[in-house]
């Protein structure tokens, strides 16, 4: 069998890349060896401009020694993998993906409001209501719990209403639309140094994990493993839509800018689309 090809979750956050990547590490032949260590928030005192060997080793060696995680016992029989915001030299960074055959699998959300509203309330909840503290990562904040603690925390979570402020939409879908015009530029630096592109979307994995995870993996060349939903360290930790935690979202979307924003996201999205094809 030959050897997989390695591969980077392209992310900006809010879209299920934690549960994806977790799913991916579930698969036979596939070894993560961070989680966001590679993050700018992450990297204190590390310059971007080390980033290109930082890469090259973890892609060469299957390990990051900050993050604590064994290397494989056979580098040749894996595919290495891991989510990251990406950021830094992007020109110097491309060659070091491409030697390494790097798949690069850029994530969005084509649900435009429930994005908005999901980044929304994790970013401003605390702001706008005090019955309940509400984690910027909530996913994060179940790790150490049993499964029945696990589930009346992600339902208290999901019961807080607060109401949509029509200059806090616009401050959260300009940074979406920032980030994402971003990631679009980055996602072309890649694909002129022949590094694979291919756009994902968190909306085709919610609704068939399973599927969804078995074409990341054939496109990376490992088999799919029998897929387990509740396998994977995160799941969905917010039930039901996004949107309908937000009051008074249909008159503030308008206010803020908001059919204009999502024009502008979408061009983005086919951005990114067309370097993938």
């Amino acid at each position: 069998m030959p050897q997989p090809r390695n591969f980077v979750l392209l992310y900006s956050g809010r879209e299920g890349s934690s549960a994806i990547v977790s799913a991916l590490g579930n698969q036979p032949g596939v070894h993560i060896p961070l989680f966001e260590h590679l993050d700018r928030y992450q990297l204190e005192g590390r310059r971007s401009s080390e980033l290109p060997a930082i890469l090259d080793e973890v892609l060469s060696s299957g390990r990051y020694e900050p993050a604590g995680v064994e290397p494989p016992s056979d580098r040749s029989a894996v595919g290495i993998g891991f989510k990251w915001r990406p950021f830094g030299p992007a020109r110097r960074i491309a060659p070091v993906l491409a030697r390494h055959r790097v798949v690069a699998f850029v994530l969005s959300r084509r649900n435009f409001r429930e994005y908005v509203s999901s980044l929304y309330f994790t970013r401003y909840a605390n702001r706008l209501q005090a019955e309940r503290e509400v984690p910027e990562h909530p996913q994060f904040g179940a790790l150490g719990m049993s499964p029945t603690e696990r589930e009346a925390y992600f339902a208290e979570l999901s019961k807080i209403r607060i109401p949509a402020r029509p200059h806090l939409l616009a401050a959260t879908m300009a940074r979406i639309v920032y980030r994402k015009w971003r990631m679009a530029g980055f996602a072309a630096a890649l694909h002129a140094a022949g590094v694979p592109v291919r756009p994902v979307y968190y909306e085709d994995f919610a609704a068939d994990n399973a599927g969804f995870v078995g074409e990341m993996a054939a496109q990376i060349g490992v088999p799919a493993g029998q897929f387990d939903a509740q396998a994977g360290d995160y799941r969905k930790v917010l039930r039901g839509a996004a949107v309908d935690r937000l009051g008074g979202l249909s008159r503030a979307f308008p206010r803020a800018g908001g059919p204009l924003a999502e024009r502008l996201y979408r061009r983005q999205l086919r951005r990114i689309d067309r370097i993938g094809r």
